[in-house]
């Protein structure tokens, strides 16, 4: 869903939407996405043997290229790294 969609939904302007959701979260719509599609990945990775541009599809991420940069500027490392530290 978009911001509008959602904005629409609650019966608000996008910006008085987006607004309300930053005081309510702590963060923007599109910041708190992110970082459910990054706790999804990180979950997969350490869980599974699934390959990493298949859990980026999975995620939401446009392709492991995406998954891994937003991964990395997020987290400090790529998600290779991740799963070889926090696997089972």
């Amino acid at each position: 869903m978009t911001v509008t969609e959602l904005a629409a939904m609650a019966g608000l302007g996008t910006h008085q939407f987006a607004r309300s959701f930053r005081a309510a979260v702590g963060r923007s719509p599109q910041q708190y996405v992110i970082a459910l599609r990054l706790e999804r990945a990180r979950h997969l990775l350490s869980s599974t043997r699934l390959p990493i541009a298949e859990i980026a599809l999975r995620c939401g991420f446009f392709d492991q290229a995406h998954l891994a940069t937003t991964f990395t500027r997020a987290g400090g490392v790529p998600p290779s790294r991740y799963r070889r530290e926090t696997s089972n």
